[in-house]
C-alpha cells in the first residue's frame, strides 16, 4: 500500500473533526482523529505522525501545551494551529510553543490543504519519523534508512516502556522498577541502566551513521530518560 503522509487532527468539535478527516483522506493522507491530548498520545502509541492540526481550546491540556510536547518528542513534525483565537498574543504564543503555521477559523479548505502539503513535502526531520519496535523479534526497524537493529530483551523492554509513555519520558526509579519486575535475576542499578541506554543509543547511531538522525534517547538531569524520536510499538505474533 502507498505510504501516504500521516496526519492527526486534534479537535473537540466532532463534526468539524470528521469533516476535516474526510477531506484529508480524499487528498491521500492517512488520518487519525483525537479530541484531546490523551487521545492524541493514544494515537502515537501505535502510529507515526508526519503532521498535526491542533485546535487551541481543548478539554484538559490546551493546543499550546500539546504543541510543545509534540515538538519536544518529534522535532521534525509539522504543526498547524487551526483556531478561532485571532489575538496577536495567541499567534505569537502559538509560534513560540511549536507551531509552523497558525490559521484562524473559518479557513478555506484549499488554504489548509496548501499549508499541510507544504509541511508534508519538506525534508526536515522526516528520517526520524518511522521507527518501529518489534517487541517479540527484539528488533528496531526503519525502512527509510534500511535499518534493522537487533536488541537485547532488556533494551527492548526499556524502549517499549519509553515509547508507550505519553511524552516518551520516564523517571529512573520507574525504569528500574520495571526492569526489576521483568528481570529479577539481573543487577538493576542506576549505573547498569546508564550503560544499557548508552549501548542502545550507540547501536542506533552506528546503524544510521550516514543520516542526520538525533540520538534515540536523551537524559534529563533529575528527571529520567526521554525518547527524542517517535517509535511505533508492534506486538507481532
Amino acid at each position: 500500500m502507498q505510504n501516504y503522509p500521516a496526519i492527526a487532527i486534534v479537535e473537540d468539535d466532532r463534526l468539524l473533526r470528521e469533516e476535516l478527516a474526510c477531506f484529508f483522506e480524499a487528498n491521500r493522507y492517512q488520518v487519525h482523529e483525537a479530541n484531546c491530548m490523551e487521545g492524541l498520545f493514544d494515537v502515537l502509541k501505535g502510529h507515526s505522525l508526519d503532521l498535526a492540526i491542533l485546535d487551541l481550546n481543548l478539554p484538559g491540556q490546551s493546543g499550546f501545551e500539546i504543541a510543545q510536547q509534540l515538538r519536544d518528542r518529534i522535532p521534525g513534525i509539522g504543526i498547524i494551529m487551526l483556531t478561532a483565537r485571532t489575538h496577536i498574543d495567541d499567534r505569537v504564543k502559538g509560534y513560540m510553543t511549536g507551531a509552523d503555521i497558525y490559521l484562524t477559523k473559518p479557513t478555506d479548505p484549499r488554504e489548509l490543504l496548501a499549508a499541510v502539503n507544504r509541511l508534508a513535502n519538506r525534508d526536515v526531520g522526516r528520517t526520524d519519523l518511522h521507527w518501529v519496535l518489534d517487541v517479540r523479534q527484539f528488533e528496531l526497524l526503519n525502512d527509510q534508512l534500511d535499518a534493522r537493529i537487533a536488541l537485547t530483551a532488556v533494551e527492548t523492554a526499556i524502549l517499549r516502556a519509553l515509547a508507550l509513555e505519553p511524552a516518551g519520558l520516564m523517571e529512573v526509579a520507574d525504569l528500574l522498577g520495571l526492569l526489576e519486575e521483568h528481570f529479577p535475576d539481573r543487577a538493576n542499578t542506576r549505573r547498569s541502566l546508564e550503560n544499557t541506554i548508552s549501548r542502545l543509543r550507540k547501536k542506533v547511531m552506528d546503524s544510521v551513521i550516514h543520516s542526520q538522525t538525533k540520538p534515540l534517547i536523551k537524559a534529563h538531569r533529575n528527571a529520567g530518560y526521554q525518547l527524542t524520536l517517535t517509535v511505533q510499538v508492534v506486538e507481532s505474533n
